[in-house]
């Protein structure tokens, strides 16, 4: 009887085990040789982004507010927004290429490429800035079965290729002196040397990053499409999955992550769908119970100025004390509120 109940055993943690390698659920680290079936399962994905091309955009804390549209003909899917609060210019990269407005997000037009690289089907992925004065940038593209990271001096009037990849796109990147940091749909982190145009991969996640984060605690973070949050010391380190509570089997993997945010004290915030965790080292969390909603569905939460904003569906929540107490705000938008946005005096919703 103890032989079988052995066997028993062996046989279930051996089913987990390939379970797990097979689906990356509980993923306890994606680094080193993590990922195995990365290649072949990866495929360039847009469901990552839920917006739809449309943003609230207030001037006073929200007394009033406006209403503007990328395209007023057609849902905009946007995967990442720079902003330059000098010039009151904001670009999108989207579903249908770059937008851009100079009036701070009230009116938009698609910006055309000298020799047309970027069009109204391209997949812009990602704008990473290179200079201060919103002029230079290094930019991800898939167009055609071909993703390109270009850069440009005058604002995207002209590009230079610096990398293509056949069926492959890259999500985010992360720029350290001449080494470019690429997260690509695959599931792989690349380093590319600028000066030199050398490569390799540095790990294979199980699933692909979408967003590279570095945001000043001393570590770099990845944010898989899946929902799991790794982190290491260095891109050049192994990735550790970040251990929120609730998730994974017999809640050893983590949670899935949907939204996250840091403050100006180094401190996480990051939403599941137990609703919003606070964590001061990535370690350990705590549950933050007192926001009034019915429900704990969240669909963005960012942190500016002191402040830490939440929204679920058409409200929003104000905490100026690192949430121990809020203020309420409604809104008539149609659609879930999927990123804040904040330029100078003006606050933008994206939806």
């Amino acid at each position: 009887m103890a032989d079988s109940l052995i066997i028993i055993t062996l046989i279930i943690v051996a089913s987990i085990g390939v379970f797990v390698g097979l689906s990356g659920v509980v993923d306890f680290n994606t680094g080193g040789n993590g990922g195995l079936f990365a290649s072949a399962l990866a495929a360039v994905q847009t469901d990552f982004s839920t917006t739809v091309g449309e943003f609230l955009i207030s001037f006073d804390d929200f007394k009033n507010t406006h209403q503007a549209l990328l395209n007023p003909s057609t849902p905009v899917k946007v995967f990442d927004i720079e902003v330059y609060e000098d010039t009151h210019r904001i670009f999108a990269a989207t579903d249908q290429g770059v937008f851009l407005s100079r009036d701070g997000g009230l009116t938009w037009n698609r910006i055309n490429t000298y020799a047309n690289e970027i069009t109204d089907t391209s997949l812009v992925f990602a704008l990473l800035p290179t200079s201060s004065n919103g002029n230079e940038f290094i930019l991800s593209v898939f167009s055609g079965g071909v993703g390109t990271v270009y850069k440009t001096r005058d604002s995207f009037f002209t590009l230079e290729k610096i990398v293509d990849f056949d069926d492959e796109a890259v999500y985010d990147m992360y720029q350290v002196g001449n080494r470019l940091y690429m997260a690509l749909s695959n599931g792989q982190l690349l380093q590319w040397n600028l000066s030199s145009g050398e490569s390799r991969v540095l790990t294979t996640f199980s699933s692909p990053a979408r967003n590279l984060y570095v945001p000043g605690d001393g570590y770099v973070y990845a944010h898989l499409v899946s929902g799991a949050l790794l982190r290491a010391e260095s891109f050049l380190d192994d990735f550790i999955r970040v251990r929120v509570p609730g998730g994974g089997w017999f809640g050893f993997g983590g949670a899935w992550v949907t939204r996250l945010a840091w403050d100006e004290h180094n401190t996480l915030w990051v939403v599941t769908k137990k609703g919003l965790y606070k964590s001061v080292d990535a370690v350990s969390f705590d549950l933050i119970t007192s926001i009034p909603m019915q429900d704990s569905s969240i669909d963005a939460v960012a942190s500016h100025g002191g402040l830490l904003y939440v929204m679920t569906d058409t409200r929003m929540f104000i905490s100026s004390n690192s949430g121990v107490t809020w203020r309420m705000l409604d809104f008539s938008n149609n659609f879930p509120v999927s990123h804040i946005y904040f330029i100078g005096p003006r606050t933008i919703l994206s939806m």
